[in-house]
């Protein structure tokens, strides 16, 4: 205002301050015209009703507010129209903000749509990054906006009251959409995408109900994305985020996602369940993660374990599949089958096999059968023993094992 006295004649200046009036009273204006408009969406007259619910759309978002915040004491017939213009009014207005976001070159704008820093922070910026973040809003738009909450809150060092009702609000979703899977009901990409973006905000363990969606999720309406490259790229950077903070009772499957979508972040669960304390095939799926993700470091753990000569699979020589049987279906003649040679894999041979790898050594000496390629296709066949060589392939294990052992330094 001193500025504007300064420069006009006083006359002048007061009629340029005049002139931002109407400006100031159309708004008033119009914030009345919404008040007087949503009242009348509970008038006793239907045509009364119905025009003032098409004159509050034509308004569009700027209505949204009021609309939003009607009194407790609302009817109702007033709460019913309001929500449902509020989900037309936003629903309008998503697909503006989405054809903007999508066209923009600088993808930092987010446009007023919740969670994309996050977002574009974990999955990059691609177009594919935008589509599928998009996915999200259209399946779970207040979850995504309790999550642009928590990361701000996090950013700013705030406290983490927010980060529980979000976690609680997220489990409650999964367990939600997990009935709608069972009962045979569509769940979306989106679905997904927004847990396991939860999950990156998440401190600890993710709760058992949300992994449990996130796996179902994997198997059925992620399946089709992960098989598509640019989307594959976006979903492994969030599942990166999950995988480290699953609970033990799934790790046998977290490590079999991981090994398959090259996700290195799964060693920690690798390593943690070795021990004869797990199932064998825990423990075997540990051993092949190790061997294709593993480092220097953990050469000396499966070392220690060649002298464990656990069984893990009974084969035959007439087939590759695990525990085959051979009886005849019911109402059929038994045959008289022939004397099978029985094949082992146990832990020592997994062990062994894991760390030739490691120290790019050839496996042929020992394992025959076997190549780089093929175990790391996630096929133990090839270093299956026959059981009657079992003894000798150990003491082999055992021979090679023994001068590739670090013992510790006595002083």
């Amino acid at each position: 205002m001193p500025i504007v006295a300064n420069i006009l004649h006083p006359t002048v200046a007061l009629a340029v301050l005049l002139s931002f009036q109407p400006i100031q009273a159309e708004e008033v204006h119009l914030a009345g015209a919404i008040t007087k408009l949503i009242k009348q969406l509970d008038s006793a007259d239907f045509e009364t009703r119905e025009r003032s619910a098409a004159e509050l759309l034509l308004i569009g978002p700027g209505t949204l507010a009021q609309l939003k915040q009607l009194p407790a004491d609302s009817s109702k017939e007033l709460q019913q129209r309001s929500a449902e213009l509020t989900q037309e009014i936003e629903r309008q207005l998503f697909i503006v903000q989405s054809r903007s976001f999508l066209t923009d070159q600088d993808e930092t704008n987010d446009h007023g749509l919740p969670g994309w820093q996050l977002f574009r922070s974990l999955s990059g910026g691609s177009r594919v990054s935008k589509l599928l973040f998009l996915e999200m809003l259209k399946s779970q738009y207040p979850l995504a906006q309790q999550i642009q909450t928590v990361h701000h809150k996090q950013l700013s060092g705030g406290d983490m009251v927010e980060l529980q009702q979000l976690t609680l609000n997220a489990s409650l979703q999964a367990e939600q959409l997990l009935r709608k899977m069972h009962r045979g009901a569509e769940v979306g990409v989106g679905d997904g995408v927004a847990l396991l973006l939860t999950t990156a905000l998440i401190d600890g363990t993710v709760p058992v109900e949300i992994s449990d969606f996130i796996l179902s999720s994997i198997h059925k309406n992620m399946f089709e994305y992960l098989r598509r490259p640019g989307y594959k790229i976006c979903l492994r950077q969030l599942l990166a985020c999950w995988i480290p903070k699953t609970h033990d009772g799934i790790s046998q499957k977290a490590m079999w996602v991981a090994y398959d979508l090259e996700l290195a972040v799964v060693l920690p669960i690798a390593r943690k369940h070795l021990s004869d304390s797990f199932d064998r095939i825990t423990r075997e799926y540990a051993i092949f993660c190790l061997a294709k993700f593993g480092e220097a470091s953990d050469i000396a753990k499966l070392l220690s374990l060649t002298s464990d000569e656990t069984i893990v699979h009974e084969l035959d020589d007439r087939s590759v599949d695990y525990n085959v049987s051979r009886v005849a279906p019911p109402g059929l003649p038994v045959e008289v089958q022939p004397s099978l040679s029985q094949k082992l894999v146990r832990v020592n041979d997994l062990a062994a096999a894991a760390a030739m790898i490691l120290m790019n050594e050839d496996p042929g000496s020992i394992f025959p059968g076997m190549t780089k390629e093929s175990f790391l296709g996630r096929t133990s066949v090839g270093i299956a023993v026959d059981r009657e060589l079992a003894d000798q392939r150990t003491q082999q294990i055992k021979d090679w094992a023994a001068p590739r052992q670090v013992v510790p330094d006595a002083g």
